[in-house]
């Protein structure tokens, strides 16, 4: 509750345009923001939660449009993330309002 404070007063366009804002979807939209498309094994490895978690952010993420899901082409089995125009444009306001 704290933290949701705390970002209401920094980002206001933020979080007028991510209303379920948790600390995780943050950090993990930073993150694709910096590397683009990431495999979901290396966004659980960097951000040091399990693969589950990420998973279960991504779906949420998905919901509103915020990220895209889809496989690799060299390796099929893995799974990848990127985010969407949305997504980058949410997470870009992190960067301008800092």
């Amino acid at each position: 509750q704290q933290y949701r404070e705390q970002m209401d007063d920094r980002y206001p366009r933020v979080m007028k345009t991510l209303p379920s804002l948790d600390a995780n979807w943050v950090r993990l939209g930073m993150l694709l923001l910096q590397r683009g498309p990431t495999t979901i094994m290396v966004l659980s490895e960097r951000l040091a939660i399990s693969h589950p978690a990420v998973l279960q952010i991504a779906k949420r993420l998905k919901a509103e449009d915020r990220v895209a899901d889809f496989r690799d082409r060299r390796d099929k089995r893995k799974r990848m993330l990127a985010l969407t125009s949305k997504g980058r444009y949410d997470f870009n306001g992190f960067i301008i309002f800092s």
